[in-house]
């Protein structure tokens, strides 16, 4: 059992150190954003002998922006769906508008730190312009 690694992140790192101490596990694979980050930051933690084959925590910090990884996919040539970057509101909506809508907007972010908590921020399909500017308001 470890707790919501949204509502509770450093209970979920010492439940899952103390998950892993108790059996010989070889590997842990992180799965979603938010237990990647923690993973990662806390992974000093870990029993020795637990391998998590991540790269340096600023890689890894660095991974978890969505621009970013639009960006190194060019460099190596794959494919990523079409995106725009937006800072705001009105450019979120133009961007949708451009698109068509139906349209995912994204954060460049899934999850952000608010206090000592993590919260969570997912993709959301929008299929009109009103629903564009209410998805995008709470995008920051």
């Amino acid at each position: 059992f470890v707790r919501d690694p949204h509502a509770l992140p450093l209970a979920y790192v010492d439940d899952l150190v103390d998950a892993l101490a108790r059996r010989a596990f070889a590997a842990l694979v992180p799965t979603t954003d938010i237990a990647l980050q923690l993973v990662s930051h806390h992974r000093h933690r870990l029993p020795a002998g637990v391998a998590t084959g991540l790269p340096d925590h600023d890689v890894v910090e660095r991974c978890l922006e969505k621009p970013n990884l639009v960006d190194v996919a060019d460099a190596f040539e794959l494919s990523a769906p079409a995106s725009i970057s937006c800072t705001g509101e009105a450019q979120a909506v133009a961007a949708a508008k451009d698109f068509g809508f139906p349209v995912v907007l994204k954060p460049t972010r899934s999850v952000v730190a608010h206090g000592a908590r993590f919260v969570r921020r997912p993709a959301t399909l929008v299929r009109d312009e009103h629903a564009a500017r209410r998805v995008a308001r709470t995008l920051g």
